[in-house]
């Protein structure tokens, strides 16, 4: 039983409230993943939110400069900044060696954990990937200054989510897909029009386009949005008519959720029954929901009693945002560091 279910609420206070749970969202902490490095790194996504916030206090870094490249974090500190866990960090670290992409070594006093991006590595591949002619390798200078037009075209472009998020859900995958569908809902919403008191905020796509905006798998997708709908967080529609997804997302119970500080159980596994053919809903949702979506979207009449075992997640565009708010880079390294 879900003690965080939602009252009855007109579109409006519907709207108002998934507003409110966006805003204070982005109050948060956000780590943007840029798009390039996922496909670099074969959309390995804990892979691409490594290197990619390592680039980032790349860039922001004061002493990175001093440090020769060398940028100090330990697995508390990324864990912490990222969400990734412990196991997670291994595996990334090793496919990001492998691939050229970073070296780690240990410094200083205690033998502080730091790692290296080779930059020319890394645009080389980003060059290879997207059959750039004029190859750029980029210079560190060149990525702190972030005037090179080639950094804009392949380096801006970002799936965000956001870190309260996996701090709620305790996975990276789930956050990234319940971001999404809370931003492209959100960006919708205008206080005052006609459509904002008629119908409630949504996110529509298909599967093809759930799976190019956040370049989670089939499964990975699937895994989350039974996790979403089964804690109250996702309510959703599936029109065979034109294969799209309408999620409406419970910011009622999500911010019920955040101002507790949750933490929602890890797994999740529906319960299997002789006579189920699709996953049903899990959903303590009010009774509105169902309604506005066949008002929202009347023109499809083939709508079915369950959201088909194949829906899957999420989308976002955003770009140039600050992955952490201080720097924790440490302060001391041998003089012999390379």
């Amino acid at each position: 039983m879900n003690n965080y279910a939602a009252p009855p609420m007109t579109p409006t206070q519907f709207n108002e409230n998934l507003l409110k749970c966006w805003r204070r969202l982005q109050s948060g902490r956000k780590i943007a993943v840029h798009r390039s490095i996922i496909k670099i790194t074969g959309n390995d996504i804990p892979s691409a939110i490594f290197l990619s916030q390592l680039m980032y206090w790349l860039r922001v870094s004061p002493d990175v400069v001093n440090h020769n490249g060398w940028v100090f974090k330990s697995i508390e500190q990324t864990e912490m900044e990222t969400g990734l866990t412990i196991r997670q960090q291994r595996s990334s670290k090793k496919r990001l060696t492998e691939l050229g992409f970073i070296e780690t070594g240990h410094f200083g006093q205690g033998k502080k954990l730091a790692f290296r991006v080779n930059l020319e590595t890394v645009s080389k591949a980003v060059c290879d990937a997207f059959e750039v002619a004029d190859i750029t390798l980029l210079s560190l200078e060149d990525w702190r200054k972030q005037e090179l037009s080639f950094i804009r075209d392949y380096f801006s472009d970002s799936v965000v989510y956001h870190l309260d998020l996996v701090r709620l859900t305790g996975d990276v995958y789930i956050a990234i897909m319940l971001s999404t569908a809370l931003y492209n809902s959100a960006r919708h919403g205008t206080p005052g029009t006609r459509s904002f008191t008629r119908q409630r905020l949504y996110y529509t796509a298909t599967i093809e386009q759930w799976r190019q905006d956040t370049f989670l798998g089939r499964r990975t997708q699937e895994r989350g949005r039974n996790f979403l709908r089964h804690h109250g967080l996702f309510s959703e529609e599936h029109y065979f008519q034109n294969a799209r997804i309408f999620t409406h997302i419970n910011s009622h119970v999500l911010m019920k959720m955040l101002e507790a500080n949750t933490r929602l159980s890890k797994v999740y596994r529906p319960a299997k029954t002789a006579n189920s053919t699709c996953k049903q809903s899990q959903l303590p949702l009010d009774t509105h929901i169902s309604s506005d979506l066949e008002s929202d979207i009347s023109a499809n009449s083939d709508m079915t009693d369950c959201a088909s075992p194949d829906l899957e997640s999420d989308k976002l565009y955003i770009s140039d945002v600050s992955n952490c708010t201080s720097s924790d880079l440490e302060s001391d390294i041998s003089a012999n560091s390379d």
